[in-house]
């Protein structure tokens, strides 16, 4: 994808929550976004949280593309990954910072769920399923 259209894309998702920090929850997939999401305004504060794979090749590729703000977790077999992701959305409703859930389907849905005891509102949370387990044909 060319850095415009990728800027064109994170304009899309990030524009809806205009002035507030930006708070990134995803996996490796949504590196492009938080580079996109950066670069789009670099005057506001964009953070994100990516459960990885391997932590040292993500970071690398992160340090590459000059994300300074970016917590990489590694996936465990027993979701304890979770629990980071988890914390990253307490900081962001105390915050007041807009959320975008990427990635996972499985893992969008269960960070909105623990997002409903908090009643973070729901006008600052885009998501973006960009996979799921078994399905084909996500854009």
């Amino acid at each position: 994808m060319t850095n415009a259209a990728s800027s064109a894309r994170a304009h899309r998702w990030t524009s809806r929550a205009c002035g507030a920090p930006l708070v990134i929850v995803g996996d490796e997939t949504s590196i492009g976004l938080v580079y996109a999401a950066t670069h789009q305004d670099p005057t506001r504060l964009v953070s994100a949280c990516l459960t990885v794979e391997d932590v040292e090749s993500a970071r690398r590729v992160a340090e590459h593309l000059g994300l300074l703000d970016v917590a990489l977790v590694a996936r465990r077999g027993d979701d304890s990954h979770f629990a980071a992701m988890e914390a990253t959305l307490a900081e962001a409703a105390v915050d007041g910072a807009s959320l975008v859930l990427t990635g996972n389907a499985g893992t969008i849905q269960r960070l909105r769920q623990g997002l409903r005891p908090r009643s973070f509102p729901t006008g600052r949370v885009i998501t973006k399923a960009y996979w799921a387990l078994g399905k084909t044909g996500l854009d």
